[in-house]
């Protein structure tokens, strides 16, 4: 019996340091990298292009690492940054899913920070962002307090001239949650409440042609 503990307490060890090894070798692998120390996470990198990599955070920090250094973009409370399909730019929210937040532009050729929408003092505020084309974007804005609203409309933004203009406007007790860029798609998170309590929600995922949407925002 007690070498069958002897051996259980080896297997657990052994087991648990595994384990830790593999999230050290995630922060090391990004450490490595730079001649800087970040701070101690778990982060995921990729590749823009050949001379610029996105590095995220799993405490929801964003960096750009480029020429072996790493540039702060977003410290803290950051959504997963979206690239411009001329990669040029990222584009991301910050703030809790159910609070105020605001949508930023970080151009990765002059390293500058842009806000592009407030919060609306809280009644009309970014929750997600995707993408049409290297001059506009699909955001989703809606009520910014509480823990029941997670989404809203779906709007776009005009980079250039800064209109905001209705794109899906979601029917009463429904909101849009999420788009993601898939291929020649957009895949779109549509949530309903069930009743008047706003207890309960059913999703589904919504899938929308680019071309349509094009369309839709061309009108």
């Amino acid at each position: 019996m007690k070498y069958i503990k002897i051996s259980i307490f080896l297997m657990t060890l052994i087991m648990a340091t595994g384990c830790s090894k593999e999230v050290i070798k995630i922060e090391e692998d990004v450490y490595k990298k730079s001649q800087q120390i970040l701070p101690d996470d778990t982060y995921k990198m990729s590749d823009i292009n050949e001379d610029v990599s996105l590095v995220y955070g799993e405490s929801k920090t964003i960096y750009i690492k480029e020429d072996n250094e790493y540039i702060e973009v977003g410290k803290t409370l950051c959504s997963y940054p979206k690239i411009a399909p001329n990669e040029s730019s990222i584009v991301f929210v910050t703030g809790e899913p159910d609070y105020p937040g605001e949508l930023y532009l970080y151009n990765l050729k002059e390293h500058e920070k842009t806000m592009l929408l407030g919060n609306d003092e809280g009644s009309n505020t970014p929750k997600d962002v995707e993408w049409l084309d290297n001059k506009r974007l699909l955001v989703i804005r809606g009520f910014g307090h509480g823990t029941v609203r997670l989404g809203g409309e779906i709007c776009i933004y005009n980079i250039e001239n800064k209109e905001v203009t209705p794109l899906l406007v979601p029917d009463e007790l429904s909101e849009y949650r999420s788009i993601n860029k898939k291929d020649d798609t957009f895949e779109i998170e549509y949530a309903t409440w069930e009743d008047e309590t706003l207890n309960k929600t059913n999703s589904k995922i919504m899938i929308y042609k680019i071309s349509e949407i094009e369309k839709l925002a061309d009108k």
